[in-house]
C-alpha cells in the first residue's frame, strides 16, 4: 500500500561509513538508530547535513545556547539514540 502521506517517519537507521567517527566511538559498519522526533540537548550525538554530506557531531551547551562544532551551515537531521556495533 503506497504511503498517503509525503512525511518521512521519525525513525531511520544509517550504516556508518569510515573511520572519521572514532573519536565518538563510532565505527566503520556500525548501524546507528537515529530519531528526527527528539530535540538535542547538550552532548547529544546528531547526525546533520552539511553541504550536502551527512555527518555526526556532539552538541554543546554554552550559555544556555546548543552549539554544533562544525564550520559551515548544518542542518540537524535527527538525534542517534542507540548504536548497534559488530565487533571485529
Amino acid at each position: 500500500m503506497p504511503y498517503l502521506s509525503n512525511a518521512q517517519p521519525p525513525l531511520f537507521f544509517l550504516r556508518a561509513k569510515g573511520e572519521d567517527n572514532k573519536n565518538l566511538g563510532i565505527c566503520s559498519g556500525d548501524i546507528l538508530v537515529v530519531d528526527r522526533s527528539i530535540q538535542p540537548g547538550d552532548n547529544a550525538l546528531v547526525v546533520v547535513a552539511v553541504e550536502g554530506t551527512l555527518r555526526l557531531s556532539r552538541v554543546r551547551a554554552k550559555n544556555g545556547k546548543l552549539l554544533l562544532p562544525i564550520d559551515g551551515e548544518a542542518r540537524t537531521i535527527g538525534v542517534v539514540t542507540a548504536v548497534i556495533h559488530f565487533p571485529r
